[in-house]
C-alpha cells in the first residue's frame, strides 16, 4: 500500500532509513537515537531483519546479508575433513567443577582437533580452593585485549545474571585468538552438573559433516509453549521486544558456531547504551530465552542454520507449573549405561549428572 500523504515527515524519514539500511544503501548503517526505547530500537531491528529476509527470497541483488551471516549453503559447504576443530567450552558454576576429569579427558581425546575451558565462577576464590589448577581458565583471571577485565556476576537461581555471565564468556573466547589451538570455531555451555558422553574426535566428526557455520540448539516459539511457558517466559518480553522475534532454547546449555557468537555480541554491542539482557530479567530462566532469541534478532535463519542441541536433558512429562522447569537428575545411574543411552539420542553431553554416577 501507498504511504499516507499525511505521515509525519520524521516517521517518514525513519521508515526510509529502515529500507535503506535493510537494503544496504545507507552506508552509515543502522538510525541510532538518542532518546530510542529498547522496544523502539529492538522493533527497528527486527524490521530490517525481515526486509533482508523478504528481499533475499525475492532474489534482489546487492541486498546484504543479515549481520553478515553465511549463507544456508555456505553453511553446509564450509567443511573439510581437513578443517581442525577448535572447541571452547564455556562453563558457569558456583563454586565447584565435579567433574573436571572428566573434562579434561575429553579435551585430549582428539589430538587433531582442540578444546579450551573458561570458567565463569559465582565465588572465584571459593572455585581456586577447589581447582587450583584451572585458576588460570577463571573469567575472572582472564583480561581483555586492552588490559580491562570482563564483567562477573553473583547470580542467584533464575537470575538473569546468568545470561550476563554466560554473555561475558562469549565475549572472552571471541577475543582470545591465540589459544594453544587457534580462535574457537564452537562455543560449548555447560554447567557444573553437565558431563561429556562422548569424544572430543566424535563431537569434530558431526561438526565437520554438519558445517563449520552451524549452532546446536532446540528451539521453539510462542505457538509451541505451553501455558506456563507463555505466562512465564515469552509474556514479560513482549514489553521489549517483538513478540515474533522471541525464542525459547530448551535446554539452555547451547552449542554456537563462531559467526553466530560474532552475530550475538554484534547485535547487543550495537544496541548499547541499552541494556539488551536487561531485558529477560523478568522472564523464567532468562538464559533459555535470551540467545535464541537475539540470534533470531540478529538475523540468523534459524529453522535452516541450526541443528539439534547437543546436550541431553530430560523433563518429567507429568510435573506441572514450575516443577516442569526442574530436569530430571541423574543421580546413582550406572555411568555406562548414562552415555549409552545419551549416545542413542543423538546427543554428545548429558546434563544433571551426580558424583554419585559418576563414582559407579
Amino acid at each position: 500500500p501507498l504511504l499516507k500523504a499525511t505521515m509525519a515527515p520524521s516517521k517518514f524519514g525513519a521508515l526510509l532509513s529502515t529500507f535503506r539500511t535493510a537494503l544496504g544503501d545507507d552506508e552509515k548503517g543502522p538510525p541510532t537515537h538518542v532518546a530510542e526505547s529498547l522496544s523502539d530500537a529492538t522493533n527497528r531491528l527486527w524490521r530490517i531483519q525481515k526486509i533482508r529476509a523478504a528481499a533475499a527470497e525475492s532474489r534482489i541483488p546487492n541486498t546484504p546479508n543479515a549481520s553478515n551471516l553465511p549463507t544456508s549453503v555456505e553453511l553446509s559447504t564450509h567443511s573439510t575433513s581437513r578443517d581442525r576443530i577448535h572447541l571452547a567450552v564455556a562453563l558457569v558454576v558456583v563454586e565447584n567443577l565435579p567433574h573436571a576429569d572428566a573434562w579434561r579427558r575429553f579435551a585430549a581425546s582428539s589430538p587433531g582437533d582442540g578444546c579450551t575451558l573458561y570458567v565463569h565462577a559465582k565465588h572465584p576464590r571459593r572455585f581456586e580452593k577447589n581447582h587450583p589448577e584451572l585458576s588460570h581458565r577463571l573469567l575472572q583471571n582472564l583480561r581483555r585485549p586492552d588490559g580491562g577485565s570482563y564483567a562477573t556476576y553473583a547470580p542467584g537461581w533464575n537470575d538473569v545474571g546468568v545470561a550476563r555471565a554466560m554473555l561475558s564468556l562469549l565475549e572472552c573466547t571471541s577475543d582470545d585468538q591465540a589459544p594453544p589451538h587457534g580462535p574457537a570455531t564452537h562455543v560449548h555451555f555447560a554447567t557444573e552438573s553437565c558431563l561429556p558422553a562422548s569424544t572430543l574426535r566424535s563431537l569434530a566428526g558431526h561438526f565437520r559433516m554438519n558445517g563449520l557455520g552451524r549452532s546446536y540448539l532446540d528451539h521453539y516459539g510462542v505457538h509451541r509453549a505451553n501455558r506456563f511457558e507463555e505466562h512465564e517466559c515469552f509474556a514479560p518480553l513482549r514489553r521489549h521486544l517483538p513478540a515474533d522475534c522471541a525464542r525459547k532454547s530448551l535446554p539452555g546449555w547451547i552449542t554456537l558456531s563462531r559467526a553466530h557468537v560474532r552475530s550475538i555480541l554484534s547485535c547487543t554491542e550495537d544496541l548499547r547504551p541499552l541494556d539488551l539482557a536487561g531485558a529477560f530479567g523478568g522472564c523464567w530462566a532468562p538464559e533459555e530465552m535470551f540467545f535464541a532469541t537475539v540470534l533470531a534478532l540478529a538475523g540468523a535463519h534459524l529453522e535452516a542454520d541450526v541443528r539439534e542441541g547437543l546436550t541431553h536433558a530430560q523433563w518429567d512429562e507429568k510435573a506441572r507449573g514450575e516443577n516442569r522447569a526442574h530436569p530430571i537428575v541423574y543421580d546413582g545411574m550406572d555411568l555406562y549405561d548414562l552415555i549409552r543411552m545419551v549416545r542413542k539420542k543423538g546427543r554428545f553431553f548429558v546434563r544433571k549428572v551426580t558424583r554419585s554416577t559418576i563414582g559407579r
